[in-house]
């Protein structure tokens, strides 16, 4: 399978309007925008969907096999507690969350594509227990809660929440990877810009 296909573009003439000929105008010439086509060959492409509960997610965290980075700010920015403390309390009642993201390497660690904020979240919930829960909008009554002080039942309720991801396959080549991570990106982009 070619990595890539080359199609030449036609520069057609078209007639001034009078149509007796005259003289001609070449048609915009859009060949520098697009000279080569990317072909993907879809037997390629190996994702694996899975859907692990927190706490396997969580385990990963701990020993480092998923690549969350930066860490985030525990500041004073009021929205970001917010965002972050609502994500833990969608989880509580098992409320799901947006599909994460990831490449996987040759040793199966994890490279975040799309969900790192949300990664980031549950790794100062509950592994680093740096998050307090703020401005919650169901669950008031744990308002102002670090991981530690949930009810047993509610700590167990998080870990066993599922949470859906995409793991792009070592085997998929690196080309179509890259593809793939643009694309993901673009629409994440574009869904935030709505």
């Amino acid at each position: 399978m070619p990595d890539f296909q080359h199609r030449e573009m036609e520069h057609p003439i078209r007639e001034d309007g009078d149509g007796r000929g005259g003289e001609s105008e070449p048609v915009e010439d859009y060949s520098d925008a697009v000279d080569t086509i990317e072909v993907l060959d879809p037997a390629d492409i190996r994702i694996s969907t899975k859907h692990p509960t927190v706490e396997m997610v969580v385990d990963r965290l701990r020993s480092e096999n998923i690549l969350v980075t930066p860490r985030f700010p525990m500041g004073g920015d009021v929205r970001q507690l917010q965002v972050r403390s609502r994500l833990i309390e969608s989880l509580l009642p098992k409320m799901p969350l947006p599909v994460f993201h990831m490449v996987a390497d040759p040793y199966d660690n994890w490279t975040v594509v799309d969900g790192l904020w949300r990664l980031g979240a549950l790794r100062d919930f509950v592994v680093d227990r740096t998050l307090r829960l703020r401005g919650l909008e169901y669950m008031v009554g744990l308002e102002g809660n670090f991981f530690d002080e949930l009810t047993h039942s509610m700590r167990r309720r998080l870990l066993n929440a599922q949470l859906a991801r995409h793991v792009i396959e070592p085997s998929t080549p690196r080309t179509v990877t890259d593809n793939i991570r643009r694309r993901i990106l673009s629409l994440t982009a574009l869904a935030e810009d709505r």
